[in-house]
């Protein structure tokens, strides 16, 4: 009798355990598929930011460079992967942003510049899409393209001018933020 008594405990224990294990599995997998999501979405926004610093430093050929990464990274987003509410607007950014992107390797320093600002317009749209991990600072500057303006994004709230680089380094301003 005591040793069904024990058999039944031993057996409600294991049952317990397995239960507990399984669901440190599945809290490891929910992590791996936040943290993948987060390296998807840090990885773009990523390559962008080096894109316009290259910009930034009126380097032609980085910019070049970091255009092509960042368009093959962009074309891999997939709306999936976040909890995005307007998929056909997410996949027009994603194609419109790809498609500035791979114009720029191709284009002489001015031109990158206008084909940059450009994939700005439909960025602002894909972060808030997909969200960021720190807060992304929308910045504008007036006298970009004969005083229409032109804005970009950038993880730092100073402002540094990618569509004029050092001509007017300082020009613009922060208006508005985005948050995760």
């Amino acid at each position: 009798m005591k040793s069904k008594h024990t058999t039944s405990v031993l057996i409600a224990f294991a049952a317990i355990a397995i239960l507990f294990a399984s669901c440190k599995e599945t809290t490891k997998t929910e992590q791996a598929t936040a943290s993948s999501k987060t390296d998807t979405n840090n990885s773009y926004i990523d390559l962008y930011m080096k894109l316009k610093d290259a910009l930034v430093a009126d380097d032609s050929t980085s910019a070049s460079i970091h255009a092509k990464t960042f368009a093959s990274a962009v074309l891999e987003l997939n709306a999936a992967t976040y909890q995005v509410k307007d998929e056909q607007g997410f996949k027009l950014a994603v194609k419109a942003v790809a498609k500035s992107a791979t114009q720029i390797p191709n284009a002489d320093l001015s031109a990158q510049r206008e084909h940059f600002e450009s994939i700005t317009e439909n960025m602002i749209s894909l972060v808030k899409h997909t969200g960021a991990q720190e807060v992304i600072y929308i910045q504008h500057c007036p006298m970009y393209n004969q005083g229409k303006g032109g804005s970009w994004l950038s993880q730092y709230e100073e402002v540094k001018n990618p569509l004029f680089g050092s001509m007017m380094l300082n020009c613009g301003l922060v208006t508005d933020r985005i948050k995760q």
